[in-house]
């Protein structure tokens, strides 16, 4: 059935995405976006690392926010990589890969392109292979500091957030028992000699898209690894005591 509505939203974000890159990345979440833009701008970002470009949205409204800003980013598939990197030519300060995460983050890692402090964005699970938790490794065995969003991610008792599963991908990526994209799944990855601070979005929908419904809310972490002060900071800063809620440290258990 024609749904009137359905079909204008349809052409709005068709329009904005061509005159406006960058509308929709992030998923278009005002909250998020203005999460990111507050970490980049007050807290000494370095570099933004995205896994899984994809249309080239999210790694646009990265390289705006800060034209000085190196913006590395990585896509397995053929047809989307050329296709984003099209897109990316007036973007001096994105750089694209075609190439499986964990090889370009190993790459990365290994060029000493990242920084002091950077900020991953990890959104290449999908299909029957998910990458992330050879991407956390790779990421956390590191010894600098870093700032590590997962997108996807399973917000315990915020049923608004949607979050991936392995149910939701061809062969179960593997497993037997479907298993939710959440804190559970990435502990394994995670070097338990780092430390580890989570928050987790507390929003709702309105909150996200005040003036567009465009989709629903996806969950997504916020890490902060070997950064005591930045976690210090964030604590006291008000748009997240407002939006979000602390987990708290992450604890390995002793045999982990």
């Amino acid at each position: 059935m024609f749904n009137p509505q359905s079909r204008v939203r349809s052409i709005a974000r068709n329009y904005l995405r061509a005159f406006h890159p960058g509308f929709a990345g992030l998923h278009g979440d005002r909250i998020l976006r203005t999460l990111v833009r507050r970490l980049v701008n007050r807290y000494g970002i370095t570099a933004c690392i995205e896994t899984g470009t994809y249309q080239g949205e999210t790694a646009i409204f990265l390289a705006r926010l800060n034209p000085s800003l190196p913006v590395y980013t990585c896509e397995i598939d053929g047809l989307a990589y050329e296709a984003a990197s099209a897109r990316f030519v007036d973007f001096a300060n994105i750089m694209i890969s075609r190439s499986s995460s964990p090889s370009f983050l190993k790459d990365l890692i290994d060029a000493k392109c990242c920084g002091e402090l950077p900020l991953f964005w990890l959104d290449a699970h999908w299909l029957e292979y998910w990458p992330l938790r050879d991407e956390l490794a790779l990421i956390t065995n590191q010894p600098h500091a870093a700032v590590i969003m997962i997108d996807d991610f399973e917000v315990p008792g915020k049923p608004q957030f949607g979050f991936d599963s392995t149910a939701d991908y061809e062969a179960g990526a593997g497993v037997s028992e479907p298993i939710a994209c959440g804190t559970d799944y990435v502990r394994p990855a995670l070097n338990s000699g780092a430390t580890y601070t989570i928050w987790l979005p507390a929003y709702h929908r309105k909150q996200a898209f005040p003036f567009w419904d465009l989709r629903p809310l996806r969950g997504y972490s916020l890490i902060i690894m070997n950064s005591p002060s930045l976690s210090s900071s964030l604590e006291e800063d008000p748009f997240l005591r407002r939006f979000f809620e602390l987990q708290g440290p992450l604890c390995f258990s002793p045999n982990e």
